[in-house]
């Protein structure tokens, strides 16, 4: 905010894979805010910020309880989305007319191609997370390095709490 008025500080537009694009609206409006906290967060993790969409659905499923939501695909989206610190607010569609604009300009062969490869990638760095193990001392990591790794040990003890572990 400036002079009391709001500005945007980027504006991002992307294109869906061959895969994405088959997502229902619900599911897509998730994986469109997950594919911008990832090419941002190296920005916005650690900050408070403020996501404005013209998607209720978004906005419903931000605030909904982890227990409440449908398909593990969306659920460990939405485990990534919750790392950040942001609030979010609807903005009717014709408020939002700048962010419309950039939805709507067709995409190219190419750029399709080029989705379709980063999603390629990204299943295989989550193939590769996905068999690491992670053994955790929770007294001795509270103890020994309390200040300096305490925001890890949330971290670990959140996901372990999302992914089912004790």
């Amino acid at each position: 905010m400036f002079d009391g008025k709001k500005y945007p500080i980027r504006y991002e537009s992307g294109v869906w894979s061959s895969v994405e694009q088959k997502y229902d609206a619900v599911k897509r409006e998730c994986r469109e805010l997950l594919k911008a906290l990832k090419k941002l967060r190296f920005w916005l993790y650690g900050i408070s910020f403020t996501v404005e969409t013209d998607a209720n659905t978004l906005v419903a499923q931000l605030n909904m309880p982890s227990t409440d939501l449908s398909g593990a695909l969306v659920t460990r989206w939405l485990a990534w989305i919750w790392l950040f610190d942001f609030e979010v607010k609807h903005v009717p569609g014709k408020k939002h007319t700048a962010a419309d604009g950039l939805s709507r300009r067709p995409a190219t062969q190419e750029e399709i191609a080029e989705a379709d490869n980063e999603e390629d990638i990204d299943d295989f760095i989550d193939a590769q997370l996905n068999n690491i193990s992670l053994e955790i001392n929770d007294i001795r990591i509270l103890e020994d390095y309390a200040d300096e790794w305490a925001d890890v040990y949330i971290f670990l003890r959140t996901m372990r709490v999302l992914v089912g572990m004790p």
